[in-house]
């Protein structure tokens, strides 16, 4: 029982130092990103935010197609071989995945640099430049990748953490930098970001090569590890990143079509708002924790069921804080964009939905359940793209805000089905979830006292 209970605590105590690190720079990331975007929403036209967004909307869809490619589930059988002592797999699967990765994000960038010029041919001759900027950022984020992933596995949550506030940092400081010696414009803000993205995975390359080599004195695995993991389940997870990511990133090139370019701009701030708001879930630790816990299911099955509960209710939480912030920031900071205001109350509905449905998500990827992930997000992408095509003509950009409503429920609805009819090894305990036991004051003690304690050592460190 005691062993029970340290378990519980260890588990426990992991996923609040995880989350408080990842929240205390998240924070700090997400106010920098702020800044750097309302002096970039400030100081360019509507028109020209729009055409950034579009830019990076294609940057994103190339990164999702390909980046993304295999590093959820490379991840998580990286983390179940270091639990189950089997080093030389680990090390083989990263070797593998790195090759990938580096060898998609070259090609990836030789192809979009040579080809510019012919997409510009449908667009905008001057847009060719432009995409051969972002053929830059997606080379780095290739490499970066790479190097992060060793420090997801060694669970340097500080550094993965503290990434983005660096980049941000930079990012802000060349900005004004640029701004009062040149100006702006669309392609001085690309070449922004570059140098900071460049910098920002530069300065991590020690700390990486320190915790690569604690694989130092162990030899490979000669078995072919990522066509292994690729056969027997792996496939699908190839595949479901890309799914996910067009409705997404296809989003702003539909609205250009049937609205304008202005249109993308309005529709963006108030999807960058929603993302925003979002990235404070508290999921960040889980991706790692999960796969270390699932050999005991009883013990599985209760971090399950309370993290459904408390992450739920944390977006509720921030679901009203977010309406009223929301009114603030854009009514006082950016008038100009009012219209986006009720397009992102409409979305801050379908947070609690969407928290509720990630973390199922996060512990049916560590149970390797891939193919049905694969077939949830094909369903996801044609009932998206359907609701897309029909409220859009009629509603205008409310129409899209809407849709994220509606999918987020019925992903949701989906999710629960699954759970209660192919019966998994998961099931949501409601009498835990509306209910408030003694594992509830167990968890707020510690999460009390583990804020406390960061915020006594912050004031400590300031002084």
């Amino acid at each position: 029982m005691n062993e029970e209970n340290n378990n519980k605590n260890s588990f426990s105590k992991s996923f609040l130092k995880g989350e408080t690190s990842f929240g205390s720079w998240n924070i700090l990331s997400k106010l920098m990103g702020f800044v750097a975007s309302i002096i970039v929403i400030k100081y360019i036209t509507l028109y020209e935010y729009g055409v950034y967004q579009l830019v990076l909307a294609f940057s994103g869809l190339v990164g999702s197609l390909f980046l993304k490619l295999l590093t959820d589930v490379s991840l998580n059988d990286i983390i179940r071989f270091i639990s189950e002592k089997k080093e030389s797999f680990a090390k083989k699967l990263f070797h593998q995945y790195a090759f990938f990765k580096i060898s998609i994000g070259a090609v990836s960038f030789v192809v979009i640099f040579l080809g510019a010029e012919i997409i510009s041919k449908y667009y905008d001759e001057n847009i060719a430049g432009l995409f051969r900027l972002v053929s830059f950022l997606i080379l780095i984020d290739s490499i970066y990748n790479v190097m992060k992933i060793v420090l997801e596995i060694r669970l340097k949550f500080n550094a993965i953490a503290s990434r983005p506030v660096i980049y941000q940092f930079l990012r802000i400081s060349l900005v004004i930098g640029v701004l009062l010696l040149f100006g702006l414009n669309v392609e001085k803000i690309l070449i922004v970001n570059i140098i900071a993205s460049t910098l920002a995975t530069v300065i991590f390359i020690p700390l990486f090569l320190k915790n690569y080599y604690i694989w130092k004195n162990i030899d490979r695995e000669k078995e072919n590890v990522l066509f292994s993991i690729i056969k027997n389940h792996g496939k699908w997870s190839m595949i479901r990143p890309a799914i996910a990511s067009i409705p997404n990133n296809i989003q702003p090139w539909l609205i250009k079509i049937f609205v304008g370019t202005e249109a993308v701009g309005i529709f963006n701030l108030a999807s960058m708002l929603f993302a925003t708001i979002k990235s404070f879930l508290p999921l960040n630790t889980l991706t790692y924790l999960i796969p270390l816990e699932l050999s005991n299911k009883e013990r599985s099955q209760k971090i399950f069921s309370y993290s459904v509960k408390y992450i739920t209710i944390f977006s509720i939480f921030l679901w009203v804080v977010s309406f009223v912030g929301g009114y603030l920031f854009i009514g006082t900071i950016l008038p100009k964009y009012a219209e986006s205001l009720p397009l992102f109350y409409i979305m801050l509905l379908s947070l609690p939905f969407s928290a509720f449905g990630s973390v199922i998500t996060s512990f049916l990827i560590a149970m390797r359940k891939q193919k049905y992930l694969f077939i949830q997000m094909i369903v996801k992408m044609i009932f998206s793209t359907a609701m897309f095509l029909i409220l859009l003509p009629i509603f205008g950009l409310v129409g899209l805000a809407i849709e994220q409503i509606l999918t987020a429920i019925f992903i949701s609805t989906l999710i629960l089905i699954y759970l209660h009819k192919i019966k998994v090894g998961l099931k949501v305990e409601w009498n835990i979830v509306f209910s408030f036991k003694k594992e509830d004051k167990i968890f707020i003690k510690n999460l009390y006292t583990d804020i406390r304690k960061k915020f006594k050592n912050k004031i400590l460190f300031a002084k």
